[in-house]
């Protein structure tokens, strides 16, 4: 398994460890994220979706997952980061936590954007937020560890595990919201989840 696959990996166990936790986000919940790449044709027949190494299984793994052939063919595939992670403090090496990410037809993205997406089959980006961090007023922001992480990470001398999720300033007041892991903003009229839902 490759290092791409395996972060795509990481990131559906933290999203099912979102739900595990009683957080289940309704079709149509905004989420924010960094553009990292976007997929030329050729990047998929090579299987080359990042700089980790190439994935023969590129094209079933999207079209698996909710896109058209016409929509890879036209490189309407991007790869966006909506956070990273790491295995200790010390070693200071942080994985991209990626997802696959539609680019609506007559939208360009470029790497470097900050995009707001929408979640649906395939995951949709929904408008650009600023055309970098900076213009985006964002950053990655550590979550709190919890307290057996801080003590394990302490008695093994290499410090904890973490992760860190994109925040824009100032989303709080148009209604995102982050109870567990990533910032999200629930579609107009829905009910904020509840535990067991």
């Amino acid at each position: 398994m490759n290092h791409y696959a395996l972060a795509l990996g990481i990131s559906a166990l933290l999203l099912a460890g979102c739900a595990q936790q009683g957080v289940y986000l309704p079709d149509g919940t905004l989420t924010l994220a960094e553009v990292r790449n976007v997929l030329t044709a050729d990047d998929v027949a090579k299987g080359r979706a990042g700089p980790e190494g190439p994935d023969q299984n590129l094209r079933e793994h999207l079209l698996q997952v909710g896109f058209s052939q016409n929509q890879i063919d036209h490189g309407r595939v991007a790869v966006v980061r909506e956070g990273y992670y790491w295995h200790n403090t010390v070693s200071g090496i942080h994985h991209d936590i990626l997802r696959l990410a539609l680019v609506p037809e007559g939208m360009t993205v470029e790497p470097g954007n900050i995009v707001e997406c929408v979640q649906m089959k395939p995951c949709t980006i929904h408008r650009i937020r600023g055309k970098n961090l900076e213009e985006a007023k964002g950053r990655y922001d550590e979550l709190p560890a919890s307290l057996a992480n801080v003590i394990l990470g302490t008695a093994s001398l290499v410090g904890p595990s973490g992760a860190a999720t994109l925040y824009c300033v100032g989303i709080e007041k148009e209604g995102w919201q982050r109870p567990r892991t990533y910032w999200h903003k629930l579609p107009a009229g829905a009910a904020a989840p509840k535990a067991g839902q």
